[in-house]
């Protein structure tokens, strides 16, 4: 308590606060406040008597049809929901102001991809192949699928193969790449089309695509301290949301979005593992593929 300056995690904090009294501190500064004001964790933070400044990279957003709840609570806390933040630094003013790397968007819509995204069209399908017999299944009547259906009952081995392709044409030999993807089971089956597509690449311990999912968590540590190495393989990590924060590799060359959210946090925070310059690999910028129609849906833009 004799110290002038105390940084910890809210984790911590919640084991000791009630230790000091609520006038202890003159100022708390909350990084990534967006996910600090619920529960236990606003109930420490309110237990202190001061100005509280919180932190975070999430965008407020003006659209009213999409609310984001987290976004909502988080600027409702801090008093920011009819006026703007105290102090705003955004994305495109960082990238005006050489703090950030530009991106470019280059979107890949298949035609069941286009079909799913028309809300008044959809993929329309009278049968399905059943995957353990692999027997086609006659349906007794014309169902539909939107794109919330993809990846997850419905899967198409051909849209996934030409996202693989677009992948590989899209992209260099050994350009670092991460595609978001819609679950585990859909990281694996487009890691296996990639490393087809590479066949000539070999490597005794990683394959040129890696799935970075729960089911490796023994595995996932040692694949991605390779993959912060521009010159290191995997060169494309696949991932469902366990690449989507907390990390920082500079040499990232692509984004990929095969999976769509409508969680603006979410999407600011995959965006953002791309903006980062290296200078060792010569990064200056970097390039979303978008196989999903994801910045369309948050009017996103180059």
């Amino acid at each position: 308590k004799h110290k002038q300056i105390h940084i910890c995690t809210l984790q911590t904090l919640i084991n000791y606060y009630k230790d000091f009294r609520s006038t202890f501190y003159d100022l708390v500064i909350v990084d990534e406040c967006h996910r600090s004001i619920y529960g236990v964790h606003k109930a420490t933070i309110d237990h202190f008597v001061c100005p509280i400044i919180g932190l975070t990279a999430t965008p407020k957003i003006p659209n009213s049809e999409r609310v984001d709840l987290e976004i909502y609570n988080t600027y409702r806390y801090f008093d920011c929901l009819t006026k703007k933040p105290d102090y705003q630094f955004d994305m495109a003013k960082g990238i005006k102001e050489g703090f950030l790397a530009p991106y470019k968007i280059e979107e890949v819509t298949t035609y069941l991809t286009g079909l799913a995204l028309d809300k008044t069209k959809g993929i329309e399908f009278d049968k399905v192949l059943d995957p353990e017999s692999n027997e086609i299944v006659q349906l007794q009547q014309t169902k539909k699928a939107f794109i919330e259906d993809l990846e997850k009952e419905l899967t198409s081995p051909e849209r996934n193969k030409r996202v693989a392709e677009e992948v590989k044409s899209r992209t260099s030999f050994g350009e670092k790449v991460i595609i978001f993807v819609r679950n585990q089971r859909h990281a694996i089956v487009l890691r296996d089309l990639l490393n087809e597509k590479f066949p000539q690449y070999k490597n005794d311990r990683y394959e040129y695509a890696e799935a970075i999912i729960n089911a490796n968590a023994d595995y996932n540590d040692l694949v991605l301290e390779n993959f912060y190495n521009p010159d290191k393989p995997p060169f494309i990590a696949i991932s469902v949301d366990i690449l989507s924060t907390g990390i920082d590799i500079p040499c990232l060359r692509y984004i990929a979005f095969a999976r769509q959210t409508k969680s603006a946090v979410l999407y600011t925070q995959m965006r953002g593992r791309g903006t980062r310059f290296d200078k060792k690999s010569g990064k200056n910028y970097f390039t979303i593929l978008d196989f999903i129609g994801q910045t369309k849906l948050m009017n996103d833009e180059d």
